[in-house]
């Protein structure tokens, strides 16, 4: 499971200019989203590999902002807003994207662009890198963060219909398309073979410039399971939190040596009536999401981790970004996900003490599982060799610059 092109850090070779790089981020740096992570990193490392960046985004900028960091705000409309209302709850950017093309165009035209890379959700951002690639035939890397089809948070309101017009459109215009997990990618080949060649994975990773790594636990009487990010209703960890309360009511777990802290807490936990009597118990707390450089000391402080794959009506095709931050720390990671998904096939080869649990599995095994995962001793891990090697996001800036290269070269 090697992403394509991944090598170590060491191995990269310095490379010459070769041109410059837009990159579309609706979110950006400094909003404190996950999202903002990959398009950042990218920004920072490609000129490593001889392209200059620049970004175009919504995200207000400080006033010290680098100047080639270019902001177009985002304005709601009356029309927008009735639109999201009534058929694409949650799709923003959709008249963001027309004057975001206009400006991108007036930037090419002043320092044309080698490539234009745009990142997705929200979907129309997209309409960027159709609109450069029509006009001026500035070579477009679509990236996807999240499928569009495939995707539980698109299965009602117009989505089906919308995501059935549009991921076609891109794909068939687009010289590249990134998915971010080997999952999505094989589940693209075989809905559109005829673009095969045009899709390829970079996996989400880490950044081996930052200071990440577990810190010593504070003395408490109890041991700390986190999950750090927000739950939603089809991603929701019911499974587990009905599993511990039938562990507690047969006597095999203790209420009083366990916490389960959500932070950026959820009403959407599962079963209301299971949430309320772990909340009676002292087991559920939940708690504000901090800024990342807090929440990441928080993780490196908590006793297990909590990562949660399965998302009800959709196959497991996604890796939560924190999951690499997880692995760093290398406390025991328990994950909530499918039968040999990217979460747990990479948890497998990670070399950090973990637990799967399959919420399709019957009560009995999940409840084994998580009992025995609950026993594991909280001394940290070295991740692997294999983990380092794959998910370094040096390696993943330098497949980047290679299909760069590439989608450059053919035109």
């Amino acid at each position: 499971m090697r992403p394509e092109g991944a090598t170590k850090a060491a191995d990269v070779p310095a490379a010459g200019r070769r041109g410059s790089v837009l990159i579309v981020a609706f979110n950006y740096l400094p909003e404190r989203i996950v999202g903002v992570l990959r398009p950042a990193r990218f920004a920072r490392l490609l000129p490593r590999y001889g392209y200059d960046t620049a970004i175009l985004t919504a995200t207000p900028q400080p006033e010290d902002a680098p100047l080639s960091i270019r902001q177009i705000p985002y304005i709601r409309t009356f029309p927008e807003k009735v639109i999201r209302k009534l058929f694409l709850p949650g799709e923003e950017s959709i008249p963001w994207a027309g004057g975001a093309a206009r400006m991108a165009a007036a930037m090419h035209r002043q320092t044309p662009f080698s490539a234009v890379f745009v990142t997705s959700p929200p979907w129309a951002v997209q309409r960027v890198g159709l609109y450069l690639k029509k006009k001026f035939g500035v070579p477009w890397v679509a990236d996807f963060r999240d499928p569009m089809r495939g995707s539980s948070v698109r299965l009602d309101h117009a989505f089906p219909l919308h995501d059935g017009i549009f991921e076609p459109r891109v794909f068939r215009h687009a010289d590249a398309v990134i998915a971010n997990t080997d999952a999505v990618e094989k589940l693209w080949r075989k809905r559109y073979p005829q673009w095969a060649e045009k899709f390829r994975t970079i996996w989400n990773g880490y950044d081996p410039d930052e200071d990440v790594g577990p810190e010593p636990l504070p003395p408490r009487p109890f041991r700390v399971l986190g999950h750090f990010g927000e739950v939603f209703a089809y991603r929701h960890p019911g499974v587990l939190l009905g599993s511990i309360a039938r562990l507690i009511d047969r006597g095999l777990l203790d209420p009083a040596t366990l916490r389960i802290r959500f932070y950026g807490g959820s009403d959407a936990l599962g079963d209301p009536g299971i949430r309320r009597n772990l909340e009676a118990r002292g087991v559920i707390e939940p708690a504000p999401l901090p800024p990342f450089s807090e929440a990441r000391r928080e993780m490196a402080q908590s006793d297990y981790l909590l990562v949660i794959d399965f998302t009800t009506g959709a196959p497991g095709l996604q890796v939560p970004s924190k999951l690499y931050t997880y692995l760093r720390i290398g406390r025991p990671v328990l994950a909530l996900t499918t039968p040999e998904s990217p979460v747990s096939r990479i948890l497998r080869n990670s070399g950090v003490r973990h637990a799967c649990v399959f919420p399709d599995a019957p009560a009995d095994r999940i409840d084994a599982e998580v009992l025995d995962f609950l026993r594991l001793p909280t001394d940290p891990v070295q991740p692997s060799s294999w983990f380092r090697e794959n998910f370094d996001c040096t390696a993943q800036a330098r497949t980047l610059a290679a299909i760069i290269d590439r989608i450059g070269r053919s035109r």
